[in-house]
């Protein structure tokens, strides 16, 4: 629908469903050696059990895949992990696409404290923001300030700082059918 460039269609989808963009030259050459990286001659070389554990430390604090790992960010269990294109553009660029459900709300109470987290829930006298950590609810009348942000809660980067081959162990393991024992 965004390719028709109508900003009346763009402010509703960005309304009712998230944000969206299209993914910058450097994201578009990291995507290219991140494929070049994984192709199907090299991923059999690759070990899921590692990947699991790579995904445990790196991933699922906020991502369920299984039934294990955190409640921030979407269970991405039912998701398209199977296509490499698909996760490399959710993992290289998570603000290119964002959901309202999984985008950034910053909180500061009165009493100086700032939370960043996912609007669990919010109604006439209390917000509910889930962090990586724990889940808090706070009470409007302790809220100073209420922003949603622009961006993700999945930070940028995450593959940059891996190894190559905690990479493929990782990607292997996402794009797996079924759970697999840690090493």
């Amino acid at each position: 629908v965004r390719n028709y460039e109508q900003a009346d269609l763009n402010a509703l989808l960005d309304k009712h469903w998230g944000t969206s963009r299209s993914s910058s030259a450097e994201i578009v050459k990291q995507t290219e050696r991140y494929r070049a990286l994984l192709t199907d001659a090299i991923a059999p070389k690759a070990d899921l059990s590692k990947g699991r554990a790579v995904f445990a430390k790196t991933c699922g604090q906020c991502h369920t895949l299984y039934g294990v790992g955190g409640k921030v960010g979407p269970d991405i269990t039912g998701s398209n992990r199977a296509d490499l294109d698909y996760l490399l553009h959710n993992i290289l660029d998570p603000n290119a696409e964002i959901p309202n459900d999984y985008r950034t709300w910053n909180l500061d109470t009165k009493d100086d404290r700032s939370i960043s987290g996912v609007m669990a829930r919010q109604d006439a006298t209390t917000v509910t923001i889930v962090t990586p950590n724990e889940s808090l609810t706070v009470a409007r009348t302790d809220i100073a300030r209420l922003k949603q942000s622009e961006l993700s809660m999945m930070p940028e980067g995450l593959l940059q700082a891996l190894p190559d081959e905690e990479v493929r162990n990782l990607i292997a393991y996402l794009r797996g059918k079924e759970q697999v024992p840690l090493p």
